[in-house]
C-alpha cells in the first residue's frame, strides 16, 4: 500500500524537501510510483515498482552477503545491538 512520504522523511530523519527530491529521482528512474493517499488526498503515498522490488531484493542480498563476510559468526543478538547503534 505504500508509505506517505512524511512517514519516510520522519523514518529516515530527514527535512521533507530532501526526501521529496529523492523520491523525485526514484521516480524518474522507474522504481518508485508516486501517488495520492486515499484518506488524505494532500498527502502523496509512496510505492515500489515491480523494478524497484526487483533492485530492493537485489541489493539486499548484496548488503546480507558483504555484512555475513565482514562479520563471519556474528550471534543474533550480537547482530541485534550493531543495528540499535
Amino acid at each position: 500500500s505504500g508509505m506517505k512520504l512524511k512517514d519516510i522523511s520522519s523514518f529516515l530523519n530527514i527535512r521533507s524537501n530532501v526526501a521529496s527530491m529523492s523520491i523525485r529521482t526514484l521516480e524518474d528512474n522507474g522504481f518508485i510510483d508516486r501517488g495520492r493517499d486515499r484518506e488524505d488526498r494532500r498527502a502523496a503515498r509512496v510505492m515500489l515498482t515491480p523494478q524497484g522490488t526487483k533492485l530492493m531484493g537485489d541489493t539486499r542480498e548484496e548488503y546480507c552477503e558483504l555484512f555475513d563476510n565482514c562479520f563471519p559468526g556474528i550471534s543474533q543478538h550480537e547482530l541485534s545491538e550493531f543495528f540499535i547503534v
